[in-house]
């Protein structure tokens, strides 16, 4: 069995800081032109605030390191699908 609280905690912390700082915000920056790769370690960090919200707010039920990566990959393919839309819209 799969805790996904911590998957959800990661989406609103995504979400706030998307709405902060722009997507932008995951990205690496490039020599040239836009960025259009995920910077893994803002990746880590959220995943890691994200555990830690969730296994405060139900220590019964801590993520495993499972949990974890289940919840990495699913905020990357999220992050990439957003971006892809967005360098969509602006024209790339």
């Amino acid at each position: 069995m799969i805790n996904l609280s911590p998957w959800y905690t990661a989406l609103r912390i995504a979400d706030e800081l998307a709405q902060r700082c722009g997507l932008g915000y995951f990205t690496q920056a490039e020599e040239q032109g836009p960025a259009f790769r995920l910077d893994p370690a803002k990746l880590d960090r959220v995943v890691e605030l994200a555990g830690r919200d969730a296994a405060r707010q139900a220590p019964w039920l801590a993520p495993s390191a499972e949990d974890l990566a289940v919840c990495r990959r699913l905020l990357r393919r999220t992050l990439i699908r957003r971006l892809a839309v967005g360098m969509v819209e602006a024209g790339f």
